[in-house]
């Protein structure tokens, strides 16, 4: 600021006042800027919620208040969601999908501070989850990406298996997939699992998606013929079971059992 003093001076002199005259002094003042509110941290705190977080202000000029704004997917305008006198605070009721710039400006005594900006963006969930190949060890899911205008860091991929029973829902593995296609391998032919995925952005977990599939069942034999060729020997064939391109026909397994003794013997494979 410039600040000016002008002094204006009349003399009288016989009866008459000449021309008064004026002097000016001026001075340029600079005004402290208020104390900087430090950088602003955003978690997500459940589905809807976010909670932001910065470290307190500790200045001549004690912080007494601090207010918090928000502008929604760039809206000119701003909205005042309120105050707190604590170094936190927790925006509720918050829209999938929506950008929101969110800014703190701490009131401390006569000057208020520069504000903070911090942006969230809670992701809606996956859409299109499905399994496009199934084989006996492996299960390919693909899914569409949330509309978001955020940047997804990755897809998080979990799953289960439906047909063994777990303490506290345990989950069997987790995989990150950077696209939306991922493969999960070493799985146990002819089960079903319970696949879940969901987005990461900046600042937030999109809501988890789920989907059930199973891996390919290992044909049955059929076709079997025994034929004896001595009171001790025997013939046994079969027709070759038909696999998938990418089956692996590893060998097959020969049980017989004695109709004098329920013992089941396996002589080979």
């Amino acid at each position: 600021y410039t600040c000016t003093v002008t002094t204006t001076c009349s003399p009288v002199c016989g009866g008459f006042t000449p021309n008064p005259r004026s002097t000016s002094s001026s001075l340029n003042i600079e005004v402290a800027p208020g104390p900087q509110l430090p950088d602003v941290t955003a978690v997500q705190f459940d589905p809807t919620s976010v909670l932001i977080f910065w470290t307190a202000l500790v200045s001549a000029n004690l912080a007494v208040r601090y207010n918090i704004y928000y502008v929604v997917n760039g809206s000119p305008s701003s909205t005042r969601r309120g105050s707190t006198t604590a170094s936190f605070y927790v925006l509720t009721n918050l829209q999938v999908g929506v950008q929101y710039t969110v800014s703190i400006r701490a009131v401390a005594t006569y000057l208020p501070s520069q504000k903070a900006t911090v942006y969230i963006l809670i992701p809606g969930p996956v859409t299109s989850l499905h399994a496009i190949r199934n084989t006996f060890k492996t299960i390919t899911l693909t899914w569409q990406p949330p509309v978001s205008n955020g940047v997804i860091y990755h897809h998080e991929v979990t799953y289960s298996n439906n047909e063994v029973t777990y303490s506290n829902n345990e989950v069997v593995r987790t995989y990150k997939s950077t696209t939306p296609t991922f493969t999960i391998a070493g799985l146990d032919p002819n089960t079903i699992y319970t696949f879940s995925v969901n987005a990461y952005i900046v600042t937030g977990i999109g809501t988890p998606q789920q989907v059930q599939s199973s891996t390919a069942d290992i044909p049955d034999v059929t076709g079997v013929v025994v034929i004896a060729i001595t009171p001790t020997f025997v013939r046994v064939s079969w027709l070759a079971v038909q696999l998938p391109p990418d089956g692996i026909l590893t060998g097959y397994t020969v049980y017989y059992r004695s109709l004098l003794n329920s013992s089941i013997n396996r002589p080979g494979v």
